[in-house]
């Protein structure tokens, strides 16, 4: 069970063994993140672009109804795979993508 706010940075991946489950009450962020195990619970997974190329999430698990999926384009975009769409039944949020002038790269 989690809680509160946990933060994966340059990739993440939630994965369980045989007949596990997350309950997610908190915030999980991912970026360029897979979550491959159940997750029930209140809360949220959000998911947000890397900064200097397009992000990737991909979920191959059931989500519950009662989480919140947040996908943050970030500044080049955000590519999101279901591995059985039928298994989502989250809450669906898509953030606005930054505009291209606040890149934190100056060379892109």
């Amino acid at each position: 069970m989690t809680g509160g706010r946990i933060r994966f940075d340059y990739g993440g991946a939630i994965t369980g063994g045989r007949g596990s489950a997350l309950t997610n009450n908190g915030r999980i962020e991912m970026t360029n993140g897979t979550v491959s195990v159940p997750v029930d619970g209140t809360g949220t997974l959000a998911f947000d672009g890397y900064h200097s190329a397009q992000g990737y999430a991909k979920i191959s698990a059931p989500i519950a109804a009662t989480q919140t999926v947040e996908l943050n384009p970030e500044f080049l975009g955000l590519n999101m795979a279901l591995a059985d769409p039928g298994d989502f039944r989250a809450l669906l949020k898509i953030d606005a993508p930054e505009a291209p002038t606040k890149h934190p790269c100056p060379s892109l």
